[in-house]
């Protein structure tokens, strides 16, 4: 079936074809001459970089399960009433000026995606400024390296503003909360992170169906000659070979 051929061609797989499972090169009459194609994909698998942006993209951006997800949690978060009477008041101020509600949809977000999320605190003369929510990729620890450490602690935190511009800030200015991660006591664990394998098995196997949709779907297939003279023996084989197909898991036509 050359056209089918060219077809998968263009996306970059091709057709395999297995011995022939009933073959009678010099039969008596028409004997049938059996072969299974089946499609091939271009080797080993490749899966999302475990990085904030790698993993944002094919999850948050391209999966509509994960944006459910995050949606959902970080808008009901963000429903909570930001009580601004009594001792907290001052620090309810610093939230609202802050974007209150978004701020806090923003800080939850970047808790599931990120398993981080940085809040620098601003200084003014009289005492806390303001606060700004900093993207998880754009900030990085640098540990002590002191003799007397005898567990990983932050010397400084370091940033990059929105220009590329490095900067550095002080533990103390920096709110650093996260999710439990069992490899590293300083850096948090997304839960997307744990949830990519599915993500990318859904996001391949969609992209693979579109892709095969728009040229024509191939799956496996049965070839056998023209005018093949089909008997008891080569029924039986034909059978028992799609039997064997459908236990491992081939779909053939």
């Amino acid at each position: 079936m050359p056209a089918i051929d060219r077809a998968l061609s263009l996306i970059g797989i091709r057709r395999k074809q297995e011995e022939p499972i009933i073959n009678h090169p010099l039969p008596p009459g028409n004997r049938p001459d059996i072969s299974v194609r089946y499609v091939a994909g271009p080797g080993a698998p490749l899966w999302t970089e475990r990085s904030y942006e790698h993993m944002a993209r094919a999850g948050y951006a391209r999966n509509s399960d994960v944006y459910a997800c995050v949606s959902l949690i970080a808008t009901t978060g963000k429903q909570v009433k930001i009580d601004r009477t009594g001792k907290g008041k001052a620090s309810a101020d610093l939230l609202i000026k802050a974007g209150g509600p978004t701020f806090i949809e923003a800080w939850l977000s970047y808790i599931l995606l990120s398993g981080n999320a940085y809040v620098e605190i601003a200084h003014n003369l009289v005492g806390v400024d303001s606060l700004h929510l900093i993207q998880p990729d754009r900030i990085s620890a640098r540990f002590s390296r002191a003799a007397a450490a005898k567990y990983p602690e932050v010397d400084v935190w370091r940033a990059v503003d929105v220009k590329g511009m490095p900067y550095p800030i002080a533990p103390d200015d920096l709110m650093h909360s996260k999710l439990f991660n069992p490899f590293d006591p300083i850096i948090g664990m997304a839960p997307l992170e744990a949830a990519m394998l599915r993500v990318d098995a859904q996001n391949e196997g969609a992209t693979l169906l579109k892709s095969l949709l728009q040229r024509g779907f191939a799956p496996g297939w049965i070839e056998a000659a023209k005018d093949s003279l089909w008997e008891d023996t080569q029924i039986a084989q034909l059978k028992e070979r799609m039997r064997q197909s459908k236990l491992s898991g081939e779909e053939l036509f």
